[in-house]
């Protein structure tokens, strides 16, 4: 895959600054992903157990794994096509093929386990929101009534 330009632009000091925003962020995404857990296991054992707090509890397991091979994904990519060079045989050059194979493989890599911790992310965010919210009702606007001044309807 080869890129020279985008828009006019050389595309190297364009697309460079993709992985040096997003893999500090997936780093980052990891760290609160581990924070996020410690400190729901502390809350879950201040709150009354409920089947939608341990469906919660489950499906963030369920994402740990997802969101961490994310985060580490980058840096196997990083490596510079690594897997070509480690599947070539000692006397022969990664050929520039094998090169954008692996190149391939790892975005689409990264590409897949992106998707799937995203949907993680948000099974878990609206598993907890749903416990939270559970038995709260929303509330009741009125029809056609107008308040004034301090909130009653009398308009004092």
């Amino acid at each position: 895959m080869e890129i020279n330009d985008i828009g006019g632009l050389p595309a190297h000091p364009l697309v460079v600054h993709l992985p040096v925003v997003l893999v500090p962020l997936a780093t980052v995404g990891a760290t609160a992903t581990q924070l996020a857990t410690g400190s729901g296991e502390s809350l879950e054992e201040r709150v009354r157990e409920s089947d939608l707090i341990e469906t919660h509890s489950r499906i963030a397991e369920q994402a740990r794994p997802w969101i961490f091979a994310f985060a580490v994904e980058p840096a196997v990519g990083g490596s510079g096509g690594g897997v070509a060079v480690a599947t070539r045989p000692r006397t022969a050059a990664p050929s520039a093929a094998r090169m954008a194979t692996a190149a391939i493989v790892l975005c689409a890599a990264g590409v897949g386990l992106g998707a799937v911790s995203t949907v993680q992310v948000y099974r878990t965010g609206h598993s907890g929101a749903r416990a939270t919210w559970h038995d709260t009702e929303p509330a009741q606007e009125s029809s056609g009534s107008q308040t004034t001044g301090d909130g009653d309807e009398d308009g004092d």
